[in-house]
């Protein structure tokens, strides 16, 4: 077996804990919360409301970005999310804490002015849905082409968490990659004491 030196296999051990250490405290977390939108009152027929799960990734603003959705919206099935600025600019970016530094934050509102957006399926049809923030209310636009809007009226949008924070699987390979390093470096270390303690003396 190749001889590591000591100095390289302490270094390599700090380098290992350091790595270990960034990403316990850095490392992404991804929530799956059930969301819910209905109108009270409102002149668009049909009297639209959507519900299902989503799926949102913390950012290092504070703010979460929405991965994937799935759900109904007017009792149809919800197709899936758009990817951000498909549809009137959305970001899909969620706001469930006002500790956040993004800008586009509207105070105690869970979405901002460019909102999220997902695709619809209505048998024959396929729709694009934008639910967003305007003032201080939150609103939807429904059509089926990016540069008009069958209808705005306001909503209630709420989410609730259905399950713990958990680190992405990119974070999950990184950490057991640093345990292993450290792991392996451990056990050479204590083969190194074991071969010294067996050496003959003089």
């Amino acid at each position: 077996m190749k001889h590591v030196p000591a100095r390289s296999t302490r270094l390599l051990a700090a380098i290992a804990l350091t790595a270990v250490g960034a990403l316990s405290v850095t490392a992404a977390h991804a929530s799956t919360m059930s969301w819910n939108w209905s109108y009270s009152s409102n002149s668009y027929s049909g009297n639209p409301s959507g519900s299902g799960s989503l799926t949102a990734q913390s950012q290092a603003d504070g703010s979460y970005l929405i991965t994937s959705l799935t759900g109904t919206w007017d009792q149809y099935s919800i197709t899936g999310l758009l990817k951000p600025k498909t549809s009137f600019g959305n970001d899909n970016l969620l706001f469930p804490s006002s500790a956040t530094t993004n800008t586009n934050y509207n105070s105690n509102l869970l979405l901002d002015f460019y909102g999220l957006s997902f695709s619809v399926n209505r048998g024959s049809q396929t729709e694009q849905v934008n639910l967003y923030v305007s003032g201080t209310a939150y609103w939807s636009c429904t059509s089926r082409t990016i540069y008009t809007c069958n209808s705005r009226p306001t909503g209630t949008f709420s989410i609730s968490t259905t399950t713990s924070s958990v680190p992405e699987p990119g974070s999950f390979a990184l950490f057991a990659g640093a345990l292993g390093l450290l792991a392996g470096l451990t056990a050479l270390q204590r083969r190194r004491h074991r071969s010294a303690a067996d050496a003959p003396r003089v």
